[in-house]
């Protein structure tokens, strides 16, 4: 019997396994039997087996909500929908586009193979802008901006097509991220930019970054890792866990200053879990040089 409350978790249009709520809040997940049977792990945390993760250990529980915004993009977000400020509830709302190849719908609702979007016209873009990602609105949740992605950060998807920018509506794909000033934080766009556009210049991996305005405020426009284009043109979803999720660590524990993973954790964890660790180990060292040094 399927529980009417319990969420589904798909890649693409494959059934992955079943996300429900336990009396306490905390969430449990078990694969499908047919992802079993072909599919990957979702995470070094989940690996494939028949038992259930149950929501007394925690371990879907802290995969799962490194999915979710946090601060007070979360809190805008609940007040907007109108809905309890718990983890569940969140992916329930959000779900349907996260980071990574993962999408995560209410039983009812199936995956959709049609992609949707809404034009964002330069007044619309100027609006998205100087409110941050954010604008209220009463009509559907399709209508809104979607800031369902993970971070404390304000940021929005969208999908750029021939210079425009367009909404994903549903659980359609972006292929773009838009990244916006904060409070006491003005220059953040043009920072990010700046140093981003520093580390390609000594020889990093970096996505394109571009620095930009409209109506007098910036903005940076931030080509997304997770979803490279086919060859019509199109946003595919690519599988991705960060550095917590494969290390089991909440998001409350996202910094080592604040009982997060070490950099040794993470280190160890490229030289196990790479195709290439020779080369992924000497990019992640170059990186955390970079970051000392800029």
């Amino acid at each position: 019997m399927i529980d009417p409350d319990a969420l589904h978790v798909w890649n693409e249009q494959r059934l992955v396994g079943y996300l429900w709520r336990h009396a306490t809040g905390a969430m449990g997940f078990r694969y499908d039997v047919d992802w079993l049977a072909g599919g990957f792990a979702i995470s070094r945390t989940l690996p494939l087996q028949d038992e259930d993760f149950v929501a007394e250990d925690g371990v879907a529980q802290r995969f799962f909500a490194n999915l979710l915004p946090e601060g007070g993009v979360r809190e805008r977000i609940v007040r907007d929908l109108k809905i309890p400020n718990t983890d569940f509830e969140l992916l329930r709302a959000l779900g349907g586009e996260c980071a990574g190849a993962l999408s995560i719908l209410p039983v009812e609702r199936l995956p959709s193979q049609e992609r949707h979007y809404r034009l964002l016209t330069p007044t619309a873009l100027a609006r998205l802008v100087a409110g941050q990602g954010y604008w209220p609105t009463t009509g559907s949740a399709d209508e809104r901006p979607r800031l369902s992605l993970a971070g404390a950060q304000d940021k929005c998807p969208v999908l750029v097509r021939n210079g425009d920018y367009f909404l994903p509506q549903g659980e359609a794909p972006s292929s773009h991220i838009l990244k916006f000033e904060l409070s006491g934080y003005r220059h953040l766009p043009a920072y990010e930019t700046f140093m981003m556009h520093l580390a390609r210049a000594i020889g990093l991996p970096v996505v394109d970054i571009e620095l930009r305005s409209v109506a007098q405020t910036r903005y940076a426009l931030i080509t997304r890792y997770d979803r490279p284009l086919d060859a019509q043109g199109e946003p595919q979803r690519l599988h991705q866990e960060d550095f917590c999720q494969a290390l089991g660590f909440g998001h409350e524990k996202k910094y080592q200053e604040f009982g997060g993973p070490s950099f040794a954790q993470c280190y160890r964890l490229v030289q196990d879990a790479s195709s290439d660790p020779a080369v992924d180990t000497q990019h992640l060292l170059r990186w955390q040089i970079f970051n000392v040094l800029a």
